[in-house]
């Protein structure tokens, strides 16, 4: 059995090569788990708390209410900003937009307890309202692929995620750790450790931007423009000798042309 604990020691390595202004915590709960627990003995310029359960967020609010620099905010985030079908179930760490019988590989015993209809915000209109460039990102909920869909603009600042995966279950995508690997990667974050908790199939993904990778795309693009570049030049220069020669042509032609006049 491996404590949650044990990827919050991760995070204090890589804030020292990384250093942590701004923290975004999607799903905080409580406010009791070990990642706001570690949040709270950093000194970070801004930590904002988003949690959809308006029940645990009253709690959230009470666990948070001496410090500084912190907010809370009531939000549900979806791949789109709109109307979304949010579940509440009979285990409420499970509450969201996944509907319970998705989860039943994880949780046997799982039930629907509640359907509404909710306003949802986007990662990219969520951040715009927040004003809030993040460089630690922890997803405390299932299915990050959805929530982030395609976040560019919001990823592009971050250093450092955690995401809440399954592990093994291949029926169940949403939620996958080899998933969100390629996701990712695609995004120029490495995978640096997957720690399992107390449940089997569940495990906490620390992912950390790939400066190296990052670096050798960027000299890539630039190495692309500099060619593209210079294919444009030399067809310029081509051009502008077919332009010249036409010109001295047609000099040619309107002075043989006077002469015969």
């Amino acid at each position: 059995m491996i404590s949650s604990q044990e990827p919050t020691q991760w995070l204090s390595h890589l804030s020292v090569l990384l250093p942590i202004n701004r923290a975004l915590v999607v799903g905080a709960g409580r406010g009791t788990s070990e990642w706001i627990k570690w949040l709270k003995k950093q000194s970070i310029e801004r930590v904002v708390l988003v949690e959809a359960d308006t029940t645990a967020y009253v709690s959230l609010q009470k666990a948070i209410a001496n410090q500084i620099g912190w907010e809370s905010k009531n939000d549900i985030f979806a791949e789109k900003t709109g109307d979304v079908d949010f579940y509440s179930t009979s285990l409420s760490s499970e509450n969201g937009l996944l509907h319970p019988s998705k989860l039943i590989k994880v949780w046997p015993n799982i039930k629907i307890k509640q359907q509404q209809k909710q306003y949802a915000l986007s990662f990219n209109d969520a951040m715009k309202k927040y004003h809030l460039h993040p460089d630690l990102l922890i997803i405390n909920c299932f299915g990050i692929q959805s929530l982030l869909g395609d976040a560019f603009d919001v990823l592009k600042h971050v250093n450092i995620v955690v995401a809440k995966v399954t592990q093994n279950l291949e029926e169940l995508p949403e939620t996958d750790l080899n998933v969100l690997v390629q996701y990712m990667e695609h995004h120029n974050f490495k995978l640096v450790q997957a720690e399992p908790i107390r449940h089997h199939s569940i495990a906490y993904a620390v992912f950390v931007k790939d400066y190296p990778k990052l670096c050798t795309n960027l000299i890539q693009i630039n190495e692309d423009y500099q060619q593209n570049y210079s294919c444009e030049q030399q067809k310029n220069t081509e051009l502008n000798q077919q332009k010249q020669q036409l010109q001295i042509t047609l000099q040619q032609t309107e002075e043989k042309l006077q002469t015969v006049v």
